[in-house]
């Protein structure tokens, strides 16, 4: 409802003033013309806590005098929205108002009004009235329109901002952000690397071969259409290799430190040169990479480090004790890694996905309901009641679910939230905290 205080120069000819309304949380507008129509310059600052957008547009009205002291003002608007650090990044940001006001005069040059709810429409849609609860997804509180993503409804943001995949979707201020993720060709670090360039994010894959991030490169540009994509070959876990990537590229923005190993074997057949193997590939990769660009992050006094642990960190599988000891490491690593970097805008987190349906985990669960002639759904509901009996999900998540959280931690929204172990495992760690 637009409510606020109008001063005038001379009744109908030039206002200036200053509201508040549902979609905007301050608003000033000059109007000048004739006694009866006139023209509106606006300017508001919103909608968001942290004030990052404001919106410029022009309008015609009509002031109808009611009486000595009331008179009736109804306009249509039309503004641009733009974003304050890079007022030009989106294109699908126009958006439309109408307004009836109805004031009466307090003194000779300020007046009082109120009027009904405005009515905003963009390119994302037509939304009125109060906003509706936030849909699964994580969408803006102006509810979804009935397109489906990976999760449930679309988002869609009041101002119908829309990602790369041509979704309306809440803006996580990613453009012009660069992001290297390693270990990145396939499963959860190819999702996170496909949700970070559907924001808009340059991203930089990585792989050990040319050919595997060669593909990766091409399923990426298939998938999101337009997407600034890079590729960085090298084993991340050789001290050579990732010297190598940082000649490439000396500094990013956002690191996702998500290369990791993992097999199945009995402790008493795990020798010293597979404990190394582990702690290069799983701890010593994130800390050679996390202290290259953590630097460069600091410098510029904003960065998002993102490590992708496990929920074995927590919930030790017995025949997979090198795996958790080096997931556990990497908790330490990244809480120790946000203290020493407290009070500089570089957050450092990490998250604990559970079993996830990777291209590999698919694989095995297709093969073996082939192997066994029993459907995929009960093969994986019968691993799930085997090896993660306290899923609260009762099945795998999929790596787009993982990433998603990934995202929120990789942008500008998280800003608060540093140092966290965040779990996305289905519910599998059976404690409260």
């Amino acid at each position: 409802m637009p409510l606020g205080l109008l001063s005038f120069e001379k009744k109908g000819q030039l206002h200036v003033e200053a509201w508040a309304s549902d979609i905007q949380l301050t608003n000033l507008a000059v109007k000048f013309g004739g006694k009866y129509v006139y023209t509106t310059l606006l300017a508001g600052l919103g909608p968001d806590d942290r004030l990052q957008r404001y919106s410029l547009g022009l309008g015609l009205g009509v002031h109808l005098p009611l009486s000595e002291r009331f008179w009736l003002d109804g306009d249509v608007a039309g503004s641009t929205v733009l974003r304050v650090r890079d007022p030009f990044a989106s294109s699908a940001n126009l958006l439309t108002q109408g307004r009836l006001m109805l004031g009466f005069n307090l003194f000779e040059r300020l007046a009082f009004f109120a009027g009904p709810p405005t009515t905003p429409s963009s390119p994302g849609g037509t939304r009125t009235g109060s906003p509706s609860p936030p849909c699964r997804c994580g969408g803006s509180s102006w509810g979804c329109p009935p397109r489906r993503c990976n999760t449930g409804p679309a988002c869609s943001s009041a101002y119908g901002f829309e990602s790369s995949l041509g979704e309306p979707h809440m803006d996580m201020e990613l453009r012009h952000r660069r992001a290297l993720i390693t270990g990145s060709t396939a499963g959860i670090g190819f999702a996170i690397a496909r949700g970070l360039a559907a924001e808009g994010a340059t991203v930089i894959l990585n792989g050990r071969t040319s050919d595997s991030v060669e593909r990766a490169i091409k399923r990426l540009g298939q998938e999101v259409p337009g997407a600034k994509v890079e590729g960085a070959v090298g084993d991340a876990s050789k001290t050579g290799d990732a010297q190598a990537v940082f000649s490439r590229f000396p500094e990013v923005d956002i690191l996702v430190n998500n290369l990791g190993i993992f097999e199945l074997k009995p402790f008493a057949e795990i020798t010293d040169d597979d404990w190394s193997r582990y702690f290069e590939t799983n701890v010593m990769s994130g800390v050679r990479f996390s202290r290259h660009y953590a630097a460069g992050m600091r410098k510029q006094n904003w960065g998002r480090i993102l490590f992708v642990s496990s929920e074995a960190a927590l919930r030790v599988p017995r025949d997979m004790i090198p795996y958790a000891t080096t997931k556990t490491a990497q908790l330490t690593l990244a809480r120790g890694l946000a203290v020493d970097l407290a009070g500089t805008g570089v957050t450092v987190n990490s998250i604990l996905p559970g079993p996830t349906r990777t291209e590999y985990v698919n694989e095995r669960l297709q093969g073996a309901a082939k192997h066994l002639g029993r459907p995929v759904a009960e093969i994986e509901a019968a691993r799930m009641s085997t090896f993660a009996p306290t899923s609260l999900i009762r099945r795998f998540s999929t790596p787009e679910e993982v990433a998603n959280l990934a995202v929120f931690l990789c942008s500008p929204k998280s800003s608060s939230t540093t140092g966290a172990v965040v779990r996305v495992e289905g519910g599998v760690i059976d404690t409260v905290v």
